[in-house]
């Protein structure tokens, strides 16, 4: 190959790989750093939203339906470790790590196994995929490789309006109290159901979040693993705290 075709291989590839896990550090810059609560959910979260997506998709059900499930599913999931730390008084660490076990352990009971394969699915969003590979060899006959512009595309302005909407949201009454909960040492401001309330609305919206990079990822990577979600709150910190110093860098 060409150094041109390479270098657009290497920028296809990028912003590829990258499309789900830009849902999971959304998911976490809301939860861990705008709630200040150190939600370890995460893995589970991922897992189970990428499960649910798969089974949807297996089942013939839209995709819009099949997102719709992975969503709710991290909603669930966020208000279970909010519902841990509240109720059952267990500490924010343990009580995340808790939920995040949990689903992790059901995740085989959803999909009736440890895999769920989605190789030459029928949906819209696979055709999307095949039109790639078509589009790539028109471009580089004799072609090995497919370059993913129609996918990177769609979901890139997925990522645009999600993060459009997160932003709107967060200079709300609402979001700025979010926020104001998770930065203040002592939010006396807020009375206490109204802490406990914020805390739920926060933790579910970042986890469905997640869950939906997970969904993203199964769709991706042609199917449901159950060790797909091991380690994902390492790369989406990382990631959050990569982004957050060059934003700072290009400040000062």
């Amino acid at each position: 190959m060409s150094a041109l075709t390479n270098t657009l291989s290497v920028l296809d590839a990028s912003v590829y790989n990258s499309t789900g896990y830009f849902f999971v550090v959304l998911g976490i810059l809301i939860s861990i750093r705008f709630l200040g609560f150190p939600d370890l959910t995460v893995d589970g979260s991922f897992t189970v939203g990428a499960a649910l997506y798969a089974v949807g998709i297996k089942a013939s059900f839209p995709v819009v339906v099949a997102f719709l499930m992975a969503w709710g599913a991290g909603l669930v999931a966020g208000c279970m470790t909010a519902a841990v730390n509240e109720v059952l008084k267990i500490g924010k660490i343990i009580s995340s790590v808790l939920v995040m076990l949990f689903l992790i352990t059901l995740t085989p009971y959803l999909t009736q196994g440890s895999t769920v394969g989605l190789l030459n699915g029928s949906h819209w969003l696979a055709s999307v995929e095949r039109w790639d590979l078509a589009f790539t060899r028109s471009l580089v006959p004799g072609s090995d490789f497919s370059w993913h512009l129609g996918f990177n595309l769609l979901l890139g302005l997925a990522c645009l309006i999600a993060a459009l909407l997160a932003g709107k949201f967060f200079v709300t009454r609402l979001g700025i109290q979010i926020r104001y909960l998770g930065s203040a040492k002592s939010p006396g401001l807020l009375e206490q159901p109204k802490r406990k309330w914020l805390l739920f609305l926060g933790l579910a919206v970042g986890n469905a979040f997640v869950a939906l990079g997970g969904a993203i990822e199964a769709e991706r990577h042609g199917g449901f693993n159950q060790n797909m979600g091991v380690g994902v709150i390492l790369i989406g910190l990382a990631s959050l705290i990569l982004g957050e110093s060059l934003v700072k860098t290009r400040k000062k």
